[in-house]
């Protein structure tokens, strides 16, 4: 969309390295929405100057919209996906939320820096089954606690799209929930945007539909993928991929659909085309000076360590073991799967130039004459290695 839609969760995805900072869930540890007002506008800076020199991107050239924040709420560990948000306390969320797309979008609302796509609207909080399963939920807890950080993000960081989610709520899935995505979303928020569903969630509505690799059913919410193609307009769903394409000109031929309902539907997508800039001569935006040079600029990886610093939380310093001193150390264990060069640096990030491991940044510290050694244990998720662990175990003793 303008040249692809992309992520930027927590550096900009591009086929050329960005600046990495830390995920979403330290940048909620540091308690700052100042700092990741300023990460973000950092982040939209490299966004644009990519989009200026119509660089590559994952899948296209670099586009304006970018499918981030994730603003679900983290309500248990075993989800897989807290790496991608700031909390599991909707007040918290909220003030990211809204720091976080006012940083990427810029405050001039009818000249945006870039659009942000807060998703996964709503009740997201589960992988396993989230293709085809209804989360039931009474109107007071939708209210106090899984939708009060949504309206802040429309409501005081007037995001311009929205993400709705793959799970339905009380039987009704979101992409086709006129109630999520009508009444509350538009009339009782004000929103003004577009509306895109997680990919392919169109394309699970329809009987015995599965997800683009077959792995998991959808949500069998109709058999005739015309109808739900028209439906999730209807709703309030203004785009997706190739279900649309192929079947709301069907569906208006049909009857299923008016051209007034799909007029409405592409009035809010360029809607924010509009506010973007993206139909006007470049030389008349003042981001369409923004060069290349801000890419991984010297201030945005100094700020990336500044945030990495503030997420920190140390629960203990027994005998003030800390800070390390190579005079009084000499030799360290460092054990687990995160100490070594395969660590996770979390979802839809920029690509660093390099990394820098646990061991390799104690090494750099504490130079040669303190010995580092490491042993992995276990996995992140795979079975236990016995080798692997006797090694860890003999280490550490």
């Amino acid at each position: 969309m303008w040249g692809g839609w992309n992520q930027t969760l927590h550096g900009v995805w591009s086929k050329q390295p960005t600046t990495l900072f830390p995920a979403p869930i330290a940048m909620g540890a540091t308690w700052d929405p100042a700092l990741i007002h300023t990460v973000a506008e950092k982040m939209s800076d490299e966004a644009r100057a990519l989009y200026n020199a119509h660089a590559d991107g994952p899948r296209s050239k670099h586009g304006l919209v970018f499918r981030s924040p994730v603003i679900n709420i983290s309500r248990d560990p075993r989800w897989g996906r807290i790496q991608e948000v700031f909390s599991e306390d909707p007040l918290l969320t909220s003030h990211f939320a809204v720091a976080y797309i006012r940083g990427l979008q810029g405050d001039d609302i009818n000249h945006l820096k870039l659009a942000a796509t807060v998703k996964h609207f709503a009740v997201n909080n589960v992988e396993t089954g989230r293709q085809h399963l209804s989360a039931a939920v009474d109107e007071r807890n939708l209210f106090e606690y899984w939708l009060p950080h949504w309206r802040a993000a429309i409501m005081e960081g007037h995001a311009q799209s929205v993400m709705s989610s793959y799970n339905a709520i009380n039987g009704t899935p979101d992409a086709v929930n006129h109630y999520l995505l009508t009444e509350i979303l538009r009339k009782k928020w004000g929103f003004d945007g577009f509306v895109t569903d997680d990919l392919g969630a169109v394309h699970l509505l329809t009987d015995g539909g599965n997800n683009r690799n077959g792995s998991e059913p959808g949500q069998r919410w109709s058999e005739d993928p015309v109808a739900a193609a028209a439906e999730a307009i209807k709703a309030g769903n203004d785009s997706d991929d190739a279900e649309f394409e192929k079947n709301l000109p069907i569906a208006v031929k049909r009857g299923l659909l008016t051209e007034k309902e799909l007029d409405a539907a592409v009035r809010n997508v360029l809607r924010v085309g509009f506010r973007l800039g993206a139909f006007d001569p470049p030389e008349t935006s003042a981001y369409a000076r923004i060069s290349m040079d801000v890419v991984r600029a010297p201030e945005h990886l100094e700020l990336a360590q500044k945030l990495a610093a503030e997420s920190l939380t140390l629960l203990s310093n027994r005998q003030n073991f800390l800070p390390l001193h190579r005079e009084v150390v000499h030799k360290i264990a460092v054990i687990g799967p995160a100490g070594g060069e395969e660590y996770e640096t979390g979802n839809y990030y920029g690509t660093p130039s390099h990394k820098t491991s646990v061991v390799a940044g104690l090494k750099q510290l504490l130079g040669d004459s303190v010995s580092v050694d490491f042993g992995q244990g276990v996995g992140f998720v795979e079975q236990v290695n016995s080798g692997e662990m006797e090694k860890a175990i003999s280490l550490a003793k």
